[in-house]
């Protein structure tokens, strides 16, 4: 298996989650920024005009911790409520997204077509919210270089 898969791999299953909501309210505006220890920087910006889906941008910059290697992707996004559950002292919440957008690495020339899908649970109930990892989300990335894929 190639240092990158392995990196890759371990990327995936060692992260530290630190996850939102993909759609917060309707006619809601969120913009987001997450740093990762020198390595991913990544912006987003959605607009909500339903409680039920959600639509944006984005630029998610990958670097390895040695400099060896960096990916630059920049994407549209949509983000869906496919079901959520109302009970009497708690909701749970069932998303899915999808975007396409452009990826720049540094092992090939010129940006190449990208495209990103994925989906989270969430749970939360008036008096107890589970620990973040609960509601990490599931996300299957697929850039057209190299034939590398990233899941989160």
């Amino acid at each position: 298996m190639s240092t990158f898969r392995v990196w890759g791999l371990s990327a995936c299953l060692l992260t530290a989650p630190a996850f939102a909501k993909p759609i917060a309210y309707q006619g809601g505006t969120a913009l987001m920024g997450e740093y990762g220890a020198g390595t991913m920087t990544e912006a987003q910006a959605f607009y909500a005009p339903s409680y039920r889906w959600s639509a944006g941008v984005g630029n998610l910059r990958l670097d390895a911790d040695d400099g060896d290697f960096s990916r630059d992707i920049t994407y549209l996004r949509g983000n869906l409520l496919l079901h959520r559950w109302n009970l009497p002292r708690a909701q749970a919440n069932v998303f899915g997204w999808g975007g396409i957008g452009s990826a720049d690495s540094s092992d090939t020339t010129g940006r190449k077509f990208a495209w990103n899908a994925g989906g989270q649970i969430d749970y939360e109930t008036l008096r107890f919210e589970p620990p973040r990892f609960s509601r990490r989300p599931f996300r299957l990335s697929h850039a057209a270089m190299a034939s590398s894929w990233v899941c989160e």
